[in-house]
């Protein structure tokens, strides 16, 4: 096998979800790689909230230095998932019914005002698409899956809004 044809593989298997850790010898970027791992397992319940985690155990995790473990981190600390408590430790981010009732809230007043600027700017595409995901809305009793439907619709009727965090 060349290394075209490895490396298209393993680009398939890293996009299809079927690898649950960076290979070895993979040339993309590492510390994605590791991001989308410990993404996954902070959604999926694997790490839950306030599980704390250093970088050093990250890089013997998937046996990698420690700087692709930083920059993980990094990723994972922009995108909120786990915030920082002292220099090399990160705790997976708390979930509150506080914090969720204000977020719930913020939405309430962000939506319709993403909806206004967004709504113009679809095409029919755009539409049945959304369409497709209310439809997949009520389809299965898996909460992740629920929640990814959830998401799909807003998204999809949020696309057009020019700042794309609206």
């Amino acid at each position: 096998m060349d290394f075209t044809s490895s490396k298209r593989k393993r680009v398939q298997a890293l996009t299809s979800g079927a690898e649950t850790q960076p290979s070895p010898g993979s040339s993309l970027n590492t510390a994605q790689s590791i991001a989308r791992v410990l993404r996954e397992q902070i959604l999926s319940g694997e790490l839950a909230p306030n599980a704390r985690v250093t970088q050093r155990d990250l890089a013997v995790q998937f046996g990698r230095s420690p700087m692709p473990a930083r920059d993980a981190v990094k990723i994972l600390l922009a995108e909120g998932l786990v915030v920082q408590e002292g220099s090399k430790t990160i705790v997976v981010t708390p979930v509150t019914l506080e914090g969720f009732v204000e977020t719930m809230d913020l939405r309430g007043v962000l939506e319709p005002h993403a909806l206004q600027l967004s709504i113009p700017n679809l095409s029919p595409a755009d539409f049945e698409r959304a369409r497709a995901a209310l439809a997949l809305s009520g389809a299965s009793d898996a909460p992740r899956e629920m929640v990814e439907n959830h998401w799909a619709f807003h998204r999809t009727l949020s696309a057009g809004a020019a700042p794309p965090r609206l």
